[in-house]
C-alpha cells in the first residue's frame, strides 16, 4: 500500500478524529513530514503528544520536524524529553548524532553513535561512523593532516530512499496493528 494514498490519509484522520488519544497520529505526522508539510505535521504531532504525553515516539517525530526546519535547539530540547521517557531508544541517539554531526560537534556525535551501538550492537552504520569519528579525532588530537583522498563522512542511515521506503513499510505495519487493535476495542464495546 502507498502511504501517501489520499484514501489512507483520510482514514488516518478519521481514526484520529474518532479517538484523539490514538497513536495513529505518528504515521500521519510522518506522512506530512515526508511530504515536507511541516506546519501540518507539527500541529498533528503536538496534539498527539498532548493526548499521549508519555509516548517517546511522538517527541522523536517532533524533534525530526524541528531538525528538518533547522531548529536545532528545539530539536535537542525535544529529544531530551524523549530520552527521559525512553532512555534506551536508539532512535533518539541516532537523531542526536545526526544533529551534532550537522553542527560539526565530533565529540557529541561520537558519544551519540556510541549509545546507538551500545543499544543496537549489530548496527553497522553506527559502527562505521564510530570508527570514522575516532580516526578523525585521533588525527586532530595528534596534529595529523587528513589525506586528500580520505573518504568523506559515512552516509547517515536516513539518507537513502531505500531507508525511507523501509520506514514507510514499518509505519504501514504499525498502522495496520493499530487499526486491528482499534477495531477490536470497538467490537468489545459493542458486545
Amino acid at each position: 500500500m502507498d502511504l501517501f494514498n489520499p484514501f489512507l490519509i483520510k482514514k488516518y484522520k478519521a481514526i484520529l478524529a474518532k479517538n484523539p488519544k490514538s497513536k495513529v497520529f505518528c504515521p500521519l505526522v510522518q506522512v506530512y513530514r515526508l511530504k515536507k508539510e511541516f506546519k501540518k505535521a507539527k500541529e498533528i504531532c503536538l496534539k498527539g503528544i498532548q493526548h499521549n504525553p508519555t509516548y517517546a515516539t511522538g517527541y522523536i517525530l517532533l524533534a525530526k520536524i524541528y531538525k528538518d526546519q533547522s531548529q536545532t535547539s528545539k530539536a535537542l530540547e525535544t529529544l531530551n524529553k524523549a530520552k527521559e521517557l525512553s532512555p534506551d531508544n536508539h532512535q533518539i541517539y541516532q537523531l542526536l548524532g545526526e544533529i551534532y554531526r550537522g553542527e560539526k560537534n565530533l565529540e557529541k556525535t561520537l558519544a551519540a553513535f556510541k549509545m546507538v551501538s551500545f543499544i543496537k550492537p549489530w548496527n553497522q552504520t553506527a559502527k562505521k561512523t564510530i570508527q570514522h569519528l575516532e580516526k578523525i579525532l585521533y588525527q586532530q588530537k595528534n596534529g595529523i593532516k587528513k589525506p586528500k583522498n580520505q573518504q568523506k563522512d559515512p552516509p547517515s542511515q536516513n539518507s537513502t530512499d531505500d531507508k525511507k521506503s523501509q520506514k514507510l513499510q514499518k509505519l504501514q505495519k504499525l498502522l495496520s496493528r493499530i487499526e486491528r487493535w482499534s477495531d477490536n476495542q470497538e467490537n468489545e464495546k459493542n458486545s
